[in-house]
């Protein structure tokens, strides 16, 4: 548009104002043909692209991992670009140094040696920055030119970042650093040694972005299955079943707000005909909280079995636990309540965990049941309050966690004590073993969705002792 592409000569009287519009109207139609030889060649570029993208496509969904993405997407870029050398690396999730995934055009032991660390050197400030960066000569970089292991045998080179577009950068709502790279693909020595285009790297980002997609899945597939195999061991240390003990009947469920969770219970069969039952709650609803709870279920049936007062057990296992739950700076609430069916009593202590309620059978009243006491973790020194009431055939004792009256309808109405206690009420009459998962049900049509914390409930009913027979045996 801006250069001469010919002449025009003209003679005659009006031989000026016939070429100005002679001129004009060759203008007008190489201008035409221009644009349309351009649109032309945009439309075969772009279908050569989506051809590439289609025909890699193929190939990387048949792959499980990075390694073998970077591979294949190298290959089609150095052979497509023309570059004799390039190479992907990939951050370190924990420390974010980049290594090499895959290379081109260089030794192995050499490639095998590289270290970036975010920041330093080309590839290190891309992935800092999430921005491509396309130099055709390296000496005008200054103190920004290439590490001595990036250094390569042309001025010329691309390096573009591995990165995840997160949604609303498309809609110009989040900047580009929204979402950090996983790493970063370098490129040079062009063949016939001329520099890389503006084209070039618009290919290699694409190719880098879907790279990028691919390699995110992959990890996140991972993190899933490494998930899942959590819960399925969570779920695991949990009471496989009831145990069968006299006077008393004893259940409970336990439904994480996600994969794993902090919240657990547990059912005992105690010497001299004793039953227990025992909620807690790790702050946290994470791996790491997950984690804690299998500690602290360690520690608490260890104290359980030597304990006689669950006063006591709470105390034992809080200097038991104490520096293991200062160190990852979390904290533990339990309720534990032991039955004894020859006297009626009912004893329990709390560490800091909501109170839990016994709903008696012969007048519908719910009692609470409360108790002085700090959550795990606090301080390792802590004398824990004993409470005790008598119970009745028929009354029901319910523990729970605060994802029950803390749950909130789409409203962000809060189901609170009182619906549960008219819940409880409502249950007075149902299988023992039916209770917890009722309870469970009907939080998840008041919520409408997902829960956001986890739901823990036992409960233990009081039975009538079987009368022994002539012979002293109980039928």
């Amino acid at each position: 548009y801006d250069r001469p592409c010919g002449g025009l000569a003209a003679r005659g009287g009006r031989a000026a104002e016939a070429a100005s519009f002679a001129a004009g109207l060759l203008e007008a139609l190489a201008v035409r043909q221009y644009e349309t030889e351009s649109l032309s060649q945009s439309l075969l570029s772009s279908f050569e692209e989506i051809n590439l993208f289609y025909g890699i496509t193929a190939r990387l969904h048949s792959l499980s991992g990075p390694e073998g993405i970077c591979d294949v997407i190298l290959d089609r870029a150095c052979e497509i670009v023309r570059a004799a050398r390039a190479s992907i690396l990939l951050a370190d999730a924990h420390t974010g140094v980049l290594r090499v995934a895959s290379f081109r055009g260089m030794p192995a032991d050499q490639a095998a040696a590289i270290r970036v660390l975010p920041g330093e050197g080309v590839s290190g400030r891309v992935m800092e920055s999430g921005q491509a960066v396309l130099v055709d000569d390296a000496s005008a970089l200054g103190g920004a030119r290439p590490r001595s292991e990036e250094r390569y045998a042309s001025r010329s080179f691309i390096s573009v970042p591995l990165r995840v577009f997160h949604p609303d950068e498309y809609a110009g709502a989040a900047p580009p650093s929204a979402s950090r790279p996983l790493g970063v693909l370098n490129m040079t020595d062009k063949e016939g040694g001329v520099p890389f285009t503006s084209g070039d790297m618009k290919l290699l980002s694409a190719l880098a972005s879907q790279a990028a997609v691919l390699i995110d899945n992959t990890r996140l597939a991972g993190i899933e299955k490494e998930m899942g195999l959590a819960r399925n061991i969570q779920a695991s240390l949990l009471p496989q079943g009831a145990p069968r003990v006299p006077g008393a009947e004893l259940a409970g469920i336990c439904m994480p707000a996600r994969n794993v969770g902090g919240d657990y219970y547990d059912l005992f069969a105690l010497p001299g005909g004793r039953s227990g039952i025992l909620v807690a709650d790790v702050s946290g609803h994470n791996v790491g909280a997950a984690l804690m709870m299998a500690v602290s279920r360690a520690a608490l049936r260890a104290e359980i079995a030597r304990a006689a007062g669950p006063e006591e057990v709470l105390a034992r296992a809080n200097r038991l636990l104490d520096q293991d739950l200062a160190r990852s700076e979390l904290f533990v609430s339990v309720l534990l309540a032991f039955y004894d069916p020859a006297s009626g009593e009912l004893s329990w202590a709390s560490a800091g965990h909501n109170p839990g309620y016994l709903l008696r059978a012969g007048t519908g009243e719910v009692e609470t049941l409360d108790a002085e006491g700090i959550l795990l973790g606090v301080t390792g020194d802590y004398p824990f309050e004993r409470r005790t009431a008598r119970l009745a055939p028929g009354d029901l004792v319910v523990l729970y966690t605060d994802g029950f009256t803390e749950a909130r309808d789409p409203g962000d109405v809060m189901y609170g004590e009182e619906r549960f206690q008219a819940l409880l009420r409502s249950l007075a009459g149902a299988p023992t073993d039916r209770i917890p998962g009722e309870l469970l049900r009907a939080l998840d049509r008041w919520t409408g969705a997902a829960p956001a914390d986890d739901r823990t409930a036992v409960v233990l009913r009081a039975c009538t002792m079987a009368a022994p027979d002539a012979a002293g045996r109980k039928e």
